[in-house]
């Protein structure tokens, strides 16, 4: 689509995702209800709100989410995405990637700006995952790693989250268990300017009192993280809340940090 809007619409229990936006140029979907749920016993995967997919100057704004998977994903190749206003329930967060899955790809996500989300009973609030250097398998039909690119320029601004399992996650080691192997075969995409600011709200508990964790392979491809105003908490029985912090600039990140 190349010009346009997607406006005043209900979606229910789509097959997998809701709304794949690739290859598209300045677009604006507003006013939509997305419902995405299993009508039988089998779970459903894959019901993310928003896949945007190698395209440019698109603005996804004042709509309500229930579903199991990326409230907002922002795929390969994307570039000038404003996301605002949105209210998610049971999602995966605002996500960039996963990227860097293949080898001889070339990721680009660039220009991105989510602000003033509600985030509520989902696995992360604000989401960064690429693939690390060398082939890793998140489970059996997720395998990948590899691939380079670069993410540049993204800011999360203004999340409320209610029970939430990371308020913030990060990672270059999407798929690699194995810290060692992280480290020695560090991810070729390069993560700069990514900035995490006015986080208010509650995690679930389900990572007892860590609230936040950014785990860059190497500070080389892994530069100027920035976090100020996270204001988080998690349930009262396991402490003071905790961030992690593993080979990242930690004077840009404005909270205490723990290794592990």
């Amino acid at each position: 689509m190349y010009g346009g809007s997607v406006t005043d619409l209900t979606l229910v229990n789509a097959p997998q995702w809701n709304n794949l936006i690739i290859n598209s140029t300045d677009v604006v979907y507003s006013d939509l209800f997305i419902h995405g749920g299993s009508t039988s016993s089998n779970v459903a995967k894959n019901t993310d709100g928003w896949d945007v997919y190698r395209s440019d100057n698109v603005w996804i704004k004042d709509s309500r989410i229930f579903n199991g998977d990326d409230c907002v994903s922002f795929k390969p190749n994307s570039t000038n995405i404003y996301v605002s206003n949105l209210y998610c329930n049971g999602s995966h967060g605002i996500s960039v990637g996963s990227l860097g899955q293949y080898p001889g790809e070339y990721d680009l996500v660039q220009n991105i700006y989510s602000y003033n989300i509600s985030m509520n009973y989902a696995s992360d609030g604000a989401r960064v995952k690429v693939w690390p250097g060398n082939s890793a398998a998140m489970s059996v039909d997720l395998q990948g790693g590899g691939g380079a690119g670069l993410v540049k320029n993204v800011t999360f601004d203004t999340f409320s989250l209610t029970s939430v399992d990371y308020a913030i996650e990060l990672t270059q080691c999407y798929g690699q268990k194995n810290a060692t192997l992280c480290v020695e075969f560090p991810s070729k995409m390069v993560l700069q300017d990514i900035t995490f600011k006015n986080f208010n709200g509650t995690t679930s508990g389900n990572y007892k009192n860590v609230v936040t964790t950014i785990v860059c392979s190497q500070q080389d491809v892994c530069s100027n993280i920035v976090a100020e105003n996270i204001n988080v908490q998690c349930p009262s029985k396991y402490g003071t809340p905790k961030n992690i912090c593993t080979r990242v600039d930690t004077t840009l990140l404005q909270y205490t940090c723990s290794a592990s």
